[in-house]
């Protein structure tokens, strides 16, 4: 983890934390409290679509019975209107005539040429009567489809109920699915929000987040170095305090990953010169140490740089703490 990844929580970002915990949980039972998983919102669907089909069959019937109903409504009518005594051949000849004469009335409003008038007509008249006789044909009342009509009746009246019967389903199937796909997002949410909780009380207890957290820059003497020994406890070393006097410039034993380190600890207020750059390193060879360093919460100076860098100890100021306690350094 980065440095950025142990920022401090404050007290505002851990109350809105449990809030959405809170409302997200509320919502979620709200919703229906379903632990919702994927195949469940992909079953829905399916038997949402399911339902769809067969509606969509059921509706072009519905508007297939419509149509037949309304064909023999007209032959109805035509019975109404005592057409049918007259028979097809008569009726289709009436509305010949009929035609015929409209057109020639037309024909004469436009030319007075009496061959030319008759010519129109026929060209007019014909096709039309041929139309009218499909047109009739199709809705004639005659005997085969009289005796249809009940059963005609019956199709259209079956279609509209199965209609309104499989819509009433479909819209169930639909509610459902959208019921289960929305109680799936609040449970996410839900989930979502417990899982940061989570991470937030596990980072709070993360000693790395409690050593970078604390106010080590204003740590003097032994509470510096006891604050060090958590450092490097945490890393994984066994890290013990040299008695408090006659410690030869050594404060810490740090042992442990085939390392044996002397550690001069500086809790300071100015800047750290290099007599314990000095001190630390003849310490180094009183407790038979591998390597030295001095780790300080403030600066070093030049001269303690310089002479660090010629005998091999480790230098670990204020801006490095950080990596020390994230292992970056040991």
């Amino acid at each position: 983890m980065s440095l950025a990844d142990y920022r401090r929580v404050t007290p505002r970002e851990l109350r809105q934390a449990e809030d959405d915990v809170r409302r997200s949980e509320a919502a979620w039972k709200e919703g229906g409290g379903l632990r919702i998983e994927a195949n469940h919102i992909r079953e829905a669907r399916e038997q949402a679509d399911l339902i769809e089909a067969e509606y969509k069959e059921a509706r072009s019937a519905n508007q297939q019975a419509a149509f037949e109903a309304a064909r023999f409504a007209t032959s109805r009518f035509i019975v109404k209107l005592g057409l049918d005594n007259l028979g097809f051949s008569t009726s289709l000849v009436i509305c010949g005539a009929a035609l015929f004469a409209v057109s020639l009335v037309g024909a004469v409003l436009f030319s007075h040429q009496v061959g030319t008038v008759l010519l129109t007509s026929f060209l007019v008249a014909f096709p039309l009567t041929g139309l009218v006789a499909i047109l009739l044909a199709w809705v004639w009342p005659f005997e085969e489809r009289i005796r249809r009509d009940a059963d005609v009746r019956q199709f259209r009246i079956d279609a509209l109920e199965k209609l309104e019967a499989i819509k009433i389903q479909r819209d169930k199937k639909w509610q459902n699915y959208q019921a289960i796909k929305r109680n799936a997002l609040l449970l996410q949410e839900y989930k979502a929000a417990y899982d940061h909780r989570q991470r937030i009380d596990k980072l709070l207890k993360d000693i790395k987040y409690l050593l970078l957290n604390m106010d080590w820059r204003s740590l003097r003497g032994v509470a510096f170095e006891e604050f060090l020994v958590r450092v490097f406890e945490s890393l994984g070393y066994d890290a013990k305090m040299t008695k408090a006097s006659g410690d030869q410039g050594v404060d810490l034993i740090v042992t442990g990953k085939g390392m044996k380190i002397a550690v001069q600890a500086k809790g300071y207020g100015g800047s750290v010169g290099n007599h314990s750059v000095q001190e630390v390193h003849a310490g180094k060879d009183f407790y038979a140490c591998g390597s030295c360093a001095v780790v300080t919460n403030s600066v070093f100076t030049s001269g303690a740089r310089k002479l660090a860098e010629k005998v091999g100890c480790r230098l670990i100021d204020g801006s490095a703490v950080a990596d020390l306690i994230l292992g970056r350094i040991f």
